[in-house]
């Protein structure tokens, strides 16, 4: 499959099509009930991608077979405070991973993961994070991620 799908980099005119994906990734994680009121999500996931895209913040690709969207992933740059690990004031962290559930298991996911660890190691940072979900966690591994047990959460209501 994957001599056939073109990766790219995104455009402002893809915005739509990255909401949708987003949107999609959500639900197949069960984070998003298929009837939740999505609006606030979809206008801010817009205005995040336009601003990535104008800003350079963030550099989001697409994976295009026959010239229809397949896939998504987007790498963001943060400014960070050195650490041991990482003794630089940046980090290369991966924010958005998506293949259509139809042709997962088939190069599109590794094509993504290969062109954004391409770009972080080019940009010179030393590491790369991504918060995995269970279906991609096989995929990160097989490239070298490891997984991290200290990470922990505190969530505020709205």
């Amino acid at each position: 499959m994957s001599a056939s799908v073109l990766i790219r980099i995104a455009r402002l005119s893809d915005a739509a099509t990255f909401v949708e994906h987003r949107l999609e990734l959500f639900r197949a994680d069960g984070q998003l009930p298929v009837d939740a009121d999505v609006d606030e999500l979809v206008r801010d996931t817009h205005a995040a991608f336009v601003e990535d895209v104008e800003q350079g913040t963030s550099v989001i690709w697409f994976a295009e077979s026959s010239g229809a969207p397949v896939g998504s992933t987007v790498l963001t740059f943060r400014p960070r405070i050195p650490s041991v690990k990482n003794p630089l004031r940046r980090e290369a962290y991966l924010a958005h991973m998506f293949v259509h559930a139809d042709l997962r298991r088939r190069g599109v996911g590794s094509m993504l993961l290969r062109t954004a660890i391409e770009e972080a190691r080019g940009r010179g940072h030393l590491r790369m994070l991504v918060h995995a979900t269970a279906a991609g966690g096989e995929l990160y591994e097989r490239f070298g991620f490891r997984r991290r047990t200290t990470e922990m959460e505190l969530t505020f209501a709205r």
